[in-house]
């Protein structure tokens, strides 16, 4: 019996080992793309009056982006001309609207798309410079713990891993573009409103950007895959959180 018994104590011990190690191996990608040489990026926004943009064109034409605002009113006629003008009608608030404006201009042009209240730091010239398919990670640090506070109530990362979509950089046509357009339009026209902040990320968010991308991890695994600690050097975002309010001005 004494032999048996060393024998599962040490299965035991084996198994708690890897799953500690386990633990501490499931954290946020980290990715270094393809670079895709010297260029000058340019950068898509939308806010209700472009005049009155929270972050100033300057500041992007200071890091070495090209800067190309649109106001609701142009929004939705690059959207309609896409043949995604119905879905843009039925979207609860501008929030909703522009995760489909990012997908859409970015689909037909490529480039970058920001949110109007994201301040770019010195560390995203080089990025914008030097690559044009970039993801940034948004369920930080170890992926149980962002598992752990969503199943508790206490955060609405909904995947992990989760790539933020108020920023991205994307090449024409990029196939996770297309499949994003194509699952929101679906999930739009057999969703009940109103949606739940969680409903709304998958619908239209993150949630549903994060899902497009991993349906395609040959094309992923050329994206550059920017970690929640480097994002400090790259970006500041003023969390203005106006993105869930239905009278938002974005």
């Amino acid at each position: 019996m004494l032999p048996n018994c060393k024998l599962e104590v040490a299965v035991g011990a084996l198994c708690g080992f890897m799953f500690v190690m386990g633990l501490f191996a499931d954290v946020e990608p980290r990715q270094d793309g393809h670079v895709n040489g010297d260029h000058a990026p340019i950068v898509f926004r939308m806010w209700k009056n472009t005049s009155e943009m929270p972050v100033s064109r300057a500041a992007w034409n200071n890091v070495g982006f090209e800067v190309q605002d649109y106001s609701h009113e142009a929004a939705e006629d690059l959207v309609s001309d896409a043949g995604f003008g119905e879905v843009w009608s039925m979207l609860p608030n501008y929030a909703a609207k522009s995760d489909l404006f990012r997908l859409v201009v970015l689909n037909q042009f490529g480039g970058w798309y920001s949110d109007a209240d994201i301040q770019p730091l010195r560390g995203l010239a080089e990025l914008g410079k030097r690559y044009n398919l970039v993801l940034f990670n948004e369920a930080c640090g170890y992926l149980w713990f962002n598992r752990f506070k969503y199943a508790v109530g206490l955060s609405t990362i909904t995947r992990t891993p989760q790539y933020r979509s108020n920023l991205i950089a994307a090449p024409k046509g990029w196939k996770p573009l297309q499949a994003a357009l194509l699952l929101m339009e679906t999930k739009v026209r057999h969703s009940t409103l109103p949606w739940t902040v969680a409903e709304q990320i998958e619908i239209t968010g993150p949630g549903l950007f994060t899902h497009a991308v991993e349906l395609f991890p040959e094309l992923k695994r050329q994206a550059t895959i920017v970690s929640c600690p480097a994002q400090r050097k790259q970006l500041r975002h003023s969390g203005m959180r106006t993105w869930y309010h239905k009278k938002s001005p974005q």
